[in-house]
């Protein structure tokens, strides 16, 4: 139901914006339609990763940020021939309506938050329902109601990521990564504006470029392991952006095209940290508070989107071309030192995902069964059904 909420509201809000006229009140339906938009990704992200195996998690778990880039790739194409803003609002936004309502219609709660309630009735009927459908043999089995309750934790509060020491190394990390992530790809979209060439075919083409490094993580991400890779993406990005301070310095106007080369393979790899970064968190944090953790992250990181259009000004504080590069300069340096440290963090790579604070602690990965054994060909386990 929460996403079903937050597609109604983005979508209603998308609608009324265009009918204002008070400038103060434009400004509040927009936070709605933020509030909206980020609240329907991070709860998707996490259902998407609660109802999908161990074996098949990451891609399902990636293609919702595949599917931005796909959006972005249809926005500059629709947005190339409809130039009334008003117009192009109401036709981005027209399709959340029905998709919430189909949301509603096919989609069912997440098996895995249901037994960290103690709904377990009501987790083992879509359970059932998930195997019949995946034509696989395996049956939700009532005794095991008790053992599984008393696995999980309820009513754990979300302040628990600030308190337990382990919770919090990472909360810290992840928070700057979340920033890091959010501020550059941001930046370097708003500086697709000022590149050499249309701005229309820049994002179609970066669009595009995205889509490609998304499916490259996609096919990767469980060979390389989510914090190799997504550390290799941001160092990458960083490194090509603090790069870009020698075509500025040196290059000629008509050789600015190094610039755009530079810019569009640093968003390429910051749109594939994005990628696996929107995976990691999630089998990061156990079931018990990974819904409300990744929104507080998600909602985090949106300073790195406020902050964007500011940085981009700091070319206006110095002179020349050394204050043209001091965008870039900056976003490269951050994104590098926030690939780093995600050394510190556990890889959650072929491991079950935790669903108990005591997991996170003791650093376990518990496989919680609920079918009897000797009625599959392997034993089917909470983590791989769910």
């Amino acid at each position: 139901m929460t996403i079903v909420a937050c597609i109604l509201l983005q979508g209603i809000s998308a609608f009324v914006c265009t009918q204002v006229t008070n400038v103060y009140l434009f400004l509040f339906i927009r936070v709605l339609m933020a509030i909206g938009g980020a609240g329907s990704f991070g709860t998707l992200l996490v259902f998407v990763t609660e109802i999908t195996s161990m074996k098949y998690r990451s891609r399902p778990t990636m293609a919702t940020q595949l599917a931005f880039s796909c959006a972005l790739l249809f926005i500059s194409l629709i947005a190339y021939f409809i130039r009334d803003w008003k117009m192009l609002i109401i036709i981005i936004s027209g399709p959340s309506i029905p998709l919430a309502l189909l949301t509603m219609w096919l989609a069912p709660e997440s098996p895995r938050w249901l037994m960290s309630v103690k709904r377990e009735k009501q987790a083992g009927k879509i359970l059932n329902k998930m195997a019949e459908i995946n034509k696989t043999n395996f049956r939700y089995e009532p005794e095991y109601e008790i053992e599984l309750s008393n696995s999980n934790d309820r009513n754990v509060k979300i302040w628990k990521i600030f308190t337990v020491r382990d919770l919090l190394k990472r909360t810290l990390i992840m928070m700057f990564a979340w920033v890091t992530v959010i501020f550059v790809y941001y930046g370097l979209t708003l500086n697709l504006g000022v590149l050499a060439g249309n701005v229309y075919l820049n994002l179609f083409l970066n669009s595009l470029f995205e889509i490609s490094v998304i499916l490259f993580a996609v096919f990767f991400v469980d060979r390389f392991g989510r914090r190799k890779l997504t550390l290799s993406f941001m160092v990458a990005s960083g490194i090509t952006g603090i790069l870009t301070l020698f075509p500025y310095l040196y290059a000629s106007k008509d050789q600015y095209w190094i610039i755009t080369a530079l810019t569009t393979f640093s968003r390429m790899c910051i749109a594939g940290a994005i990628s696996v970064i929107c995976l990691y968190t999630c089998e990061l944090y156990p079931t018990c508070i990974r819904n409300s953790s990744v929104g507080i992250l998600a909602g985090f990181a949106r300073f790195g989107g406020v902050l964007s259009p500011y940085i981009m000004n700091l070319s206006t504080l110095a002179p020349g071309r050394v204050g043209k590069s001091l965008p870039l300069m900056l976003m490269g340096i951050t994104c590098f030192v926030s690939g780093i440290l995600l050394i510190f963090l556990p890889e959650t790579t072929n491991k079950p995902m935790q669903d108990t604070l005591d997991e996170v602690t003791n650093n376990k990965h518990t496989n919680n069964s609920a079918c009897k054994e000797g009625e599959m060909d392997e034993t089917v386990e909470l983590n791989a059904v769910a």
